[in-house]
């Protein structure tokens, strides 16, 4: 028992006499991944080799990734998980387009042995001190890498304004569209599905005239005619989906490069001194990260952050026998 005097809500609940129960780590929900593979491969053949894979797919489920927290009931359980509406308490009420889903994926791993030095096509064997020298300086380079490209995720609204019953009862729903607006009216008319056109602060060259990629959104208590969507409502259903496909994350690309070389120390070779020069992000693309769809923020709808890490530059060695 919780005591004689409890709020009304808790009557809302299947056993009240327990008061509010909190099921945790249920092995439950469901997920589907469809895919399309193109490969093409070029074995190894006079110092390059390459593998290329393109990946069109689609990803649908009601409880995310793997169960990386344990939170209150209509939060999804697992890594990008889903909020289910509590008029409906069950997960399955969500399934649909992951949160997770990436549309395309390309990714390309190539391995280049620069023809020079020896076993190669040049300076393979030379004959005096000054070629040999050059061998040993600018002979058996090697360059490999990948390039990855990800399409962008799915939007996941946050709307705030937690639906409570005197803090106990149906605890959350989802946003509701105001009448005469859906999916068709999501995106803010004022921008053209440009995320460099979304970045913040709007004050910021090169973009001084950036706006929100969403419509507006609005409290109960503040309603107009321009008010897009608004925050959720006791005991009703709202209508803005889990997840909303029409707009998604922007997608970004980047590039891993390694060069080393080995310096054999016996005759045969199979023992030798690796260096290696690796960059991640070689070529420093910040890409875009997420919209933010968290409506109580002063940039709801604006891109505030990179989508890839900055360059990171690291000179290493490896003795190999």
């Amino acid at each position: 028992m919780t005591g004689l005097n409890q709020r009304i809500a808790l009557l809302e609940y299947a056993y009240p006499y327990y008061g509010p129960v909190i099921v945790e780590g249920v092995n439950g929900g469901a997920s589907n991944f469809n895919a399309a593979n193109l490969r093409v491969q070029h074995r190894f053949d006079s110092g390059f080799q390459m593998l290329f894979n393109y990946t069109y797919s689609k990803s649908l489920d009601d409880t995310g990734g793997s169960d990386t927290f344990l939170g209150l009931p209509g939060q999804g359980g697992g890594s990008s998980g889903k909020s289910f509406q509590q008029v409906d308490p069950s997960v399955s009420s969500v399934y649909g387009l992951s949160t997770l889903d990436q549309t395309h994926r390309i990714s390309t791993f190539y391995d280049y042995q620069l023809p020079f030095g020896k076993g190669r096509r040049f300076m393979n064997s030379p004959s005096d001190a000054g070629g040999k020298i050059l061998q040993a300086v600018a002979g058996g380079w090697e360059i490999s890498g990948e390039t990855i490209y990800r399409s962008g995720t799915p939007i996941s609204m946050n709307l705030q304004g937690q639906n409570t019953d005197q803090n106990y009862g149906i605890r959350e729903t989802f946003g509701t569209f105001t009448p005469g607006h859906g999916l068709n009216s999501f995106l803010n008319p004022n921008w053209n599905r440009d995320p460099s056109k979304a970045i913040y602060p709007s004050n910021t060259a090169p973009y001084p005239s950036s706006v929100s990629a969403f419509g507006k959104t609005c409290t109960p208590a503040t309603l107009t005619s321009a008010c897009v969507m608004y925050d959720p409502q006791s005991f009703t259903y709202g209508n803005i989906p889990a997840t909303i496909g029409v707009l998604r994350n922007p997608g970004n690309w980047s590039t891993d490069i390694s060069i080393m070389k080995s310096f054999p120390f016996s005759k045969d070779e199979s023992h030798y001194f690796q260096l290696r020069l690796e960059g991640q992000n070689i070529f420093n693309h910040p890409g875009r990260g997420g919209y933010d769809t968290n409506d109580s923020d002063s940039t709801f709808g604006y891109v505030t952050t990179n989508g890839i890490i900055e360059r990171h530059v690291q000179i290493s060695g490896r003795i190999v026998f």
